[in-house]
């Protein structure tokens, strides 16, 4: 018999096992990727707060959880009321990286004698929290967004120049102005972070 032959009645033995061999081989070689989730609290690309009524609010903050960086997992608070937050950024989250490793390193290894070196952010930079309760049962409830915006230099020279709002989780406008001129905002926002100045009055206590 030739070899050909051999060959053809081998195949044949081998039957319908051959393809699926094949087959296993092929996908070893080429996995296909394995698409992000697109369920969940920090993974879901649609948020679980209402847009803003605020138009320009609204179109400020458009499609922030696809847009943005999240850079912070849902982090227990404490300057937040207790409550849990996810933190996002609309631009230059290696900025926030940075200043949050230096934060860590400062709290750490304070040393007196050491300046710790944190990097102001641009003009138009904005910084989203959405403010969660985490219960008993581990089930979040959304109640209201925080938002610090950087405004041009002279909007608010004491605070930095953020201007910040708060928005319920319907959303409705809570506070929004200048922390060292609005009494609203200084009681909900400004008067902590007005001790901040050295980092920007951003607290940069969350990571991923």
């Amino acid at each position: 018999m030739t070899y050909y032959g051999r060959l053809l009645i081998f195949c044949l033995c081998i039957g319908p096992p051959l393809p699926l061999i094949w087959s296993a081989w092929q996908g070893s070689a080429t996995p296909e990727p394995t698409p992000p989730p697109k369920t969940g609290l920090l993974t879901s690309p649609v948020s679980p707060f209402k847009a803003p009524e605020d138009e320009e609010l609204k179109a400020m903050i458009a499609d922030y959880r696809t847009k943005w960086t999240r850079v912070s997992g849902l982090q227990f608070s404490g300057m937040h009321w207790g409550q849990s937050v996810l933190v996002y950024i609309n631009q230059k989250p290696e900025i926030y990286k940075h200043n949050h490793l230096t934060y860590l390193r400062e709290f750490e290894e304070f040393d007196e004698d050491e300046e710790y070196e944190y990097t102001p952010y641009p003009v138009g930079t904005i910084l989203l929290k959405e403010n969660f309760l985490v219960n008993l049962a581990e089930k979040t409830q959304p109640l209201t967004q925080t938002i610090m915006i950087k405004r041009e230099a002279g909007y608010d020279k004491e605070m930095g120049d953020w201007e910040y709002v708060q928005i319920s989780q319907d959303g409705k406008l809570i506070v929004r102005g200048a922390g060292s001129r609005d009494a609203a905002v200084a009681a909900v926002c400004g008067n902590c972070h007005k001790n901040l100045s050295n980092r920007d009055y951003i607290f940069h206590t969350v990571g991923r």
